[in-house]
């Protein structure tokens, strides 16, 4: 598993930056927001921030940006849908080296 570097827009003025690994091991990972803030277009790739930044001396998002945060659990390896944190959770590990 690998690491992902990209940004979060915390509003239309503000982006902050994550770390964080793809196993999405972690205790602090509890709900729903948390899951699609990390695997939906909402975590903003970092070359597309820095090419923006570059570009148009700030960072565009787009309309609807919130609404990506209540989106279904699925899977980011296999796009598979689950019902619950705990659920995705077990699933992931079936996805992690031996």
């Amino acid at each position: 598993m690998g690491l992902i570097v990209n940004f979060f827009p915390l509003s239309t003025s503000h982006v902050h930056l994550h770390v964080i690994s793809q196993d999405f091991d972690s205790p602090c990972l509890k709900n729903k927001k948390h899951w699609n803030s990390f695997n939906t277009e909402y975590f903003l790739e970092s070359q597309a921030v820095i090419a923006m930044v570059q570009e148009a001396g700030r960072v565009t998002v787009r309309d609807g940006m919130p609404e990506l945060l209540k989106l279904p659990l699925r899977c980011h390896e296999c796009q598979q849908l689950l019902p619950s944190i705990p659920q995705l959770k077990e699933h992931l590990r079936k996805h992690w080296p031996e």
